[in-house]
C-alpha cells in the first residue's frame, strides 16, 4: 500500500473552510466526482490540487441548454 503525502490531501472540514460551505456540501462534491478523493478508514481525504482547480474554474450555474433547442424571444 502506498503512503499518502498529507501535504497534498485535505480533510472535508479543511475543504469546507476553504470553500465557505458545509462538510455535507463537500461530500456531495466528492460523490459527484468534482474532487479527487480517497477514503482512509472512515474519513475522506480530498486532493488539494483538485480543490484549487475547482475553485479557479467553478462550473457555471443553472440548467444546461437543450441540444438543438431554440431561444424564446420575448
Amino acid at each position: 500500500m502506498s503512503k499518502i503525502n498529507l501535504d497534498e490531501w485535505l480533510t472535508t472540514a479543511q475543504v469546507a473552510a476553504m470553500m465557505g460551505c458545509t462538510i455535507h456540501n463537500v461530500q456531495k462534491h466528492i460523490v459527484r466526482g468534482n474532487f479527487e478523493a480517497r477514503k482512509v478508514f472512515d474519513r475522506w481525504l480530498v486532493s488539494r490540487s483538485s480543490v484549487e482547480s475547482y475553485l479557479a474554474n467553478p462550473p457555471k450555474r443553472g440548467r444546461k441548454p437543450k441540444e438543438g433547442g431554440k431561444a424564446i424571444k420575448r
